[in-house]
């Protein structure tokens, strides 16, 4: 998703980075529409490749498309392939129903559409 948003201002991949964190951080904060962005957001995105995936966090992930749509003015389109690995976060984490929490945060998201795909057609309607 980040990709996506910094790409003409990258001309690297973030994703690349991801297991380089300082690589990462650094070649983000050279995008220039990074610094157009409130600071809040700019130090989610900083902490992106960092820690566990904690249910607040998870929370914060799932909002940062359409946070950043808001920011820049933008739209954003998102395609998740394989959706149903999502699953393996409700079961690693107690007490964090993972499609109960995506689906109350993506149905507030007005700048940002979804387009999600998987083999298991049980979860994708669970979802749903």
């Amino acid at each position: 998703m980040a990709d996506g948003v910094f790409a003409k201002d990258l001309g690297e991949s973030l994703e690349r980075l991801s297991n380089q964190p300082v690589a990462y951080r650094t070649l983000l904060q050279n995008a220039g529409a990074f610094g157009r962005l409130p600071s809040s957001l700019r130090v989610e995105l900083l902490e992106l490749v960092t820690g566990d995936p904690t249910p607040d966090r998870i929370r914060v992930w799932l909002d940062l498309p359409e946070r950043l749509a808001v920011a820049l003015d933008v739209r954003v389109v998102v395609a998740l392939d394989e959706f149903q690995e999502l699953a393996s976060l409700t079961s690693a984490r107690k007490g964090l129903d993972t499609f109960s929490v995506t689906r109350s945060v993506w149905q507030k998201h007005r700048r940002t559409a979804y387009f999600i795909s998987g083999s298991a057609r049980t979860m994708l309607l669970r979802l749903v």
